[in-house]
């Protein structure tokens, strides 16, 4: 166990260095060996919990970190410029106050860059969220658990603030674990979660769902299954998402 605890730090580490750190296609050197690489340990802004970092091309850090009671609080970005421990001016993600969850350690807001480094994010929404997504059959109707949706939004056009945020749950339902967003330069973006449709939302039920858009997040489509095999999922189980070079 302290073996395989051991290989798992080393590998955390190096998945450090590889965010934090941009390589050119030039520089041929092994990231993994060079000595000038170092890491540097600091708190989220704020008192934030939960952070996610992107980190652009040009070197700017983008940061999301969640703030107020698990159970219902709020999503903030910030951005850092130049390599220092400066952040700029947060902004609130979430246009509904309480609209976030931090419950457990996989329901986080998570974010990526997208076409021209527009910021998407992605999260949980609270039982106080609007707009509401599709009620669970298997729970009762009035619950505030019931309906609990998957919100998305974006930085506007300006960069001071987020749109409306928006459920993109079309028909599942029972939202559990948390969700994920992934885009690529081509304009397209991808939010998965997991929950159950038809009938039930029992975890042998219970498929990964992904909703793509097209247009930088303006429109997205009906969600589709990502495992047709429908092998089931954990109800706790956290996802993280990428991009192909094909669109995928």
């Amino acid at each position: 166990m302290r073996k395989h605890r051991n290989v798992m730090r080393s590998l955390t580490i190096a998945a450090l260095l590889a965010a934090i750190s941009p390589v050119s296609a030039e520089d041929t050197t092994d990231a993994a060996t060079s000595q000038a690489v170092q890491v540097r340990a600091m708190h989220a802004p704020n008192g934030g919990i939960q952070p996610q970092a992107v980190v652009d091309a040009g070197g700017t850090v983008h940061l999301v970190y969640f703030k107020g009671q698990p159970r219902a609080g709020d999503v903030y970005y910030v951005k850092s410029t130049g390599g220092d421990a400066s952040f700029s001016k947060p902004l609130r993600v979430n246009s509904q106050p309480k609209s976030a969850v931090a419950t457990g350690t996989v329901r986080g807001a998570q974010l990526t860059l997208g076409r021209r480094g527009w910021v998407h994010v992605a999260w949980n929404g609270s039982s106080q969220a609007r707009p509401r997504g599709p009620l669970n059959p298997e729970m009762p109707p009035d619950s505030p658990h019931n309906g609990t949706p998957m919100l998305y939004t974006r930085l506007n056009a300006s960069g001071d603030a987020f749109e409306p945020q928006r459920n993109v749950m079309g028909f599942t339902f029972g939202l559990d674990g948390g969700g994920s967003v992934a885009a690529d330069k081509k304009g397209n973006v991808f939010v998965i979660w997991h929950a159950g449709s038809g009938r039930s939302a029992k975890e042998v039920n219970r498929a990964v769902w992904i909703a793509k858009s097209s247009n930088d997040g303006k429109t997205f489509r009906r969600e589709f299954n990502a495992d047709p095999a429908r092998l089931g999922v954990c109800g706790c189980c956290g996802l993280r998402s990428f991009t192909g070079s094909r669109g995928e």
